[in-house]
């Protein structure tokens, strides 16, 4: 599992300026390969120390200068 801070970006979505699938699934630094590789199963956004967002991680994609991550998932049905 692979959690996020959505600090910023969830009041974006309260705000009606994002949704939830972008603030949670955008693109992330500081989440290395290994982690992805290891833990990348799901990734959980976190506001408050509340989950508020769990998606299914399907696919990664790496940023061509190496510093930051996307994730291609599905909502979590569980």
């Amino acid at each position: 599992m692979i959690v996020v801070n959505l600090r910023k970006s969830y009041r974006e979505v309260l705000a009606g300026l994002r949704d939830m699938e972008d603030a949670t699934l955008g693109w992330w630094a500081g989440v290395t390969d290994e982690a992805v590789e290891r833990y990348g199963d799901v990734v959980v956004g976190v506001y408050n120390d509340q989950v508020v967002s769990v998606y299914d991680v399907k696919s990664h994609e790496r940023q061509e200068d190496g510093r930051g991550g996307h994730y291609e998932c599905a909502p979590n049905e569980r």
